[in-house]
């Protein structure tokens, strides 16, 4: 659900993705936002995956003049 919102958004392009940990818990991915932001998803589910967690932490580029 979370890329399909990412989908969504004409800037948005996903550059990089997979699983962080080899049980298959840990799911990141990068997504670009033309050149002005870049997220990185964050997605933790438990043993059981009953549960995910989803983190998103946004950085922002402050673009010079020129």
């Amino acid at each position: 659900d979370v890329l399909y919102a990412y989908a969504e958004l004409p800037e948005a392009e996903l550059m990089s993705s997979g699983y962080l940990d080899l049980a298959g818990n840990v799911w990141v991915a990068l997504v670009q936002g033309g050149r002005e932001w870049v997220d990185m998803v964050y997605l933790a589910s438990n043993e059981e995956r009953s549960e995910t967690d989803v983190h998103i932490v946004r950085l922002r580029a402050e673009i010079p003049d020129s």
